[in-house]
């Protein structure tokens, strides 16, 4: 069993370093290494996945070599290739010393190198704790969303450590630690606990544990007197304290809009150091995007609604509007009441021979269910799934009966709601097409977020030229109120001032989906000019600044 003492240094590093310490002279030894640390390298479970796939790329133009990612070993993900280099050796050799299991490779278009560790072969439990008590961080449970994801970020803070103390292409350098989110946080504490002067820590926070669970409650941060007693009583307690210790133990804090430098310094009365916005990249794109005037885009649109009907045994009008919304399972906070509240008046202001297809995507780990209508629930049997997502499932299922009987869903004559709470891969059997191709087919695009610090959905709509519905206090929909009021494909909504605002949502909508043929495509062309000013060859400026001003 690894156990370590949380209040000296591991004894590996106490007068025998030199014991094992690892030539590299056969190797390049890279100057000033970035690291950079996430639960969603190469595990797609939310957005921080997007945002660090999609600037690879950019990265390497920038960094070269000199980069790494370090991620859960979790399932396979198509973007990642082991690969037998020297340099993995070194690192291997090293860290086969702590008896911790890796695969090491390349991950996205870039080929960036990726070490996937297997934290669930460690005993990374006793580690975890000791990081924990040493911060004095109380843990009231041990079935709490996201214990995985800290064991893992305890994990790789002892292999960054690990790897600067004891192997050459690490030691005697400035390395840059960068972790994402409270989950990974755990590393850093690790490092500060150890006092390792060679390494600089970078924390990016891209949303808050305070600012979510009360937006998904109902209320303001701003609302709240006692941040530990609102989440203790919220079972957020462990969390919110990982995420107030590695904000305030960080050498540098970073987020990702001025909404959420506002939140954060708000709850923590710590200055944000720099700002990295979120880009996309519109090759990346490119493969998904047609002409709303394109006569594939409507082949495929009708193909798309023809096999619907197969699969679910309906009958939807074949030139009915796509209307698309997608978030996780955070009905509140994603929106999705509020969507659901706008299909009554939207189906009354629908002519009769104006047909709307909705379609739900509930963002949850594959499972056995393909979709559901408000006439039928229908099954395939996928692979198996964790526990905790099919607790997450049950729910979401249930929330989608109730919000069927509810809003009635199955007395409407113009719009038909279709339910997918899954993510949307090539592999699904109801459209047989990933998320942005589906995403590329739609007339519009619906993203109602009461708490979004960016928003990534609505900005890969304009990249496709889809129109989009959003919020105006979401990161990008803020963005956009700052630098283009004026315009028909992006509309925004005000859920703070106006927290039942279905007939909003719903003229938003059908104003979009009423667009003449020729207004439409201008209004789609003009999106993707806009989305040219987000790109990653721009906005890694930002990321390109703080490294930069850290190294110096």
């Amino acid at each position: 069993m690894n156990t370590f003492d949380a209040n000296s240094k591991s004894s590996l590093f106490t007068n025998k370093r030199d014991d094992y310490i690892i030539s590299s002279n056969q190797v390049n030894c890279n100057e000033n290494p970035i690291i950079e640390v996430s639960w969603e390298i190469c595990n797609k479970v939310g957005g921080i996945y997007t945002v660090i796939e999609g600037k690879l790329d950019a990265v390497k133009q920038s960094y070269g070599e000199n980069y790494y990612l370090i991620g859960p070993l979790i399932e396979e993900d198509i973007l990642f290739v082991e690969t037998d280099e020297e340099e993995w050796k070194f690192i291997n050799h090293c860290l086969s010393l702590l008896n911790v299991k890796c695969k090491f490779g390349r991950w996205g278009k870039a080929r960036v190198k990726t070490i996937l560790v297997d934290y669930q072969r460690y005993n990374s439990s006793d580690l975890m704790l000791s990081i924990l008590t040493h911060n004095r961080i109380i843990v009231n449970n041990y079935n709490w969303n996201g214990l995985e994801a800290v064991k893992f970020g305890s994990l790789s803070g002892l292999i960054i450590f690990t790897l600067c103390n004891s192997c050459d292409l690490f030691s005697r350098k400035k390395v840059i630690a960068h972790f994402h989110e409270w989950m990974c946080g755990v590393g850093l504490l690790f490092i500060k606990m150890h006092h390792s002067q060679g390494i600089v820590t970078i924390f990016s926070t891209h949303a808050t544990t305070i600012g979510r669970c009360a937006s998904h409650i109902g209320i303001s941060y701003k609302d709240i007197n006692n941040w530990d007693l609102f989440a203790k009583e919220q079972n957020i307690l462990t969390k919110f304290l990982i995420e107030k210790e590695s904000i305030h133990q960080s050498d540098y804090l970073v987020t990702i809009s001025p909404i959420c430098i506002d939140e954060v310094e708000y709850i923590y009365k710590r200055p944000v150091d720099y700002l990295t916005r979120n880009g996309r990249t519109i090759n990346d794109m490119i493969n998904y995007s047609l002409s709303s005037q394109s006569e594939l885009k409507k082949e495929r649109r009708y193909e798309l609604i023809k096999r619907m009907n197969d699969v679910l045994n309906i009958s939807l009008d074949l030139n009915s509007k796509l209307v698309l919304y997608a978030g996780r399972s955070e009905n509140k906070n994603k929106g999705l009441e509020i969507v659901l509240g706008s299909i009554d008046l939207l189906d009354k202001n629908c002519h009769n021979d104006q047909h709307i297809i909705l379609l739900c995507i509930i963002a949850i780990k594959l499972n056995n269910i393909i979709a559901i209508t408000p006439f039928e629930t229908f099954y395939q049997r996928y692979e198996d799934i964790t526990n905790e997502t099919q607790i997450i499932l049950e729910r979401t299922v249930q929330y989608i009966i109730n919000a069927i009987r509810k809003y009635r869903l199955n007395q409407k004559l113009n719009v038909s709601t279709i339910f997918i709470p899954h993510f949307v891969t090539k592999n699904d059997v109801l459209f047989k097409m990933d998320y942005l191709e589906l995403l590329g087919l739609c007339d519009v695009s619906i993203f109602p977020s009461l708490y979004e610090p960016w928003g990534y959905t609505p900005h890969e709509s304009i990249l496709l030229g889809v129109p989009t519905i959003t919020t105006v206090h979401s990161g990008f929909g803020n963005y956009i109120c700052s630098n283009y009021k004026k315009n028909k494909g992006i509309q925004l909504i005000n859920l703070i001032s106006n927290p039942f605002c279905y007939e909003d949502l719903s003229n938003a909508i059908f104003s979009i989906i009423s667009l003449e043929k020729e207004e439409y495509f201008k209004c789609s062309s003009n999106l993707q000019k806009i989305a040219t000013t987000l790109e990653w060859n721009t906005l890694y400026d930002d990321y390109k600044l703080l490294y930069q001003n850290v190294l110096k």
